[in-house]
């Protein structure tokens, strides 16, 4: 009796580290796949070269929308709030002042 129960402890622990590890690589594959929305990061350097070859147009997302905040309402409830309105412009001020070479776009 006492070896089948070291037995089952022994595979309790093995079981409980492997289902321990699936639950780690589950969250971290989950984590990956659900960080993006599946389009580009690009960063300022890789801006500029599009910039140089094309015309770009950059889209600021809201920081902060009416249907997931208490804050006030820009207009309607199906939009922004007056914070996000305001951090979406000072987003756009600094990449203003960022890229100058722009700058004439935004005027």
């Amino acid at each position: 009796m006492l070896a089948f129960t070291l037995r089952f402890i022994k595979n309790k622990r093995y079981l409980a580290t492997l289902a321990g590890a699936l639950v780690i690589i589950a969250g971290l594959t989950s984590q990956h796949a659900w960080s993006g929305n599946g389009l580009p990061q690009i960063n300022g350097k890789a801006l500029a070269a599009l910039a140089k070859q094309h015309p770009v147009v950059v889209l600021f997302r809201h920081a902060e929308r009416c249907d997931r905040s208490d804050n006030t309402c820009l207009s309607d409830s199906t939009g922004i709030t007056v914070n996000g309105a305001q951090d979406a412009r000072a987003l756009g001020k600094a990449f203003q002042c960022r890229y100058t070479k722009l700058q004439s776009l935004f005027q």
